[in-house]
């Protein structure tokens, strides 16, 4: 199996519209835990459909803070997935 990899990059030419970001030195908790802030999290079983169910839980959560609160089919989602795969 051979890696992919990006050739015959050239560097951009100097814009001034350029940003030039800097890390800024924070104290961040050892830990961030969004239980409280995602859906609830479903025994996917033999299926594979862990990324359909996070994507449920993200819209669902973007849907909440929206003000639309609104139950999703994480096998819905898994479903479309497939049939875009084939």
């Amino acid at each position: 199996m051979t890696i992919p990899t990006l050739t015959n990059l050239v560097q951009s030419v100097a814009n001034p519209k350029d940003c030039i970001y800097q890390l800024v030195p924070r104290m961040f908790p050892p830990f961030v835990s969004v239980r409280d802030h995602s859906g609830v999290i479903w025994n996917q079983g033999g299926v594979g459909s862990c990324t359909a169910q996070t994507v449920r839980n993200i819209i669902e959560l973007f849907l909440l803070r929206a003000g639309k609160p609104e139950k999703l089919s994480a096998q819905f989602i898994y479903d479309l997935t497939r049939i875009a795969e084939n």
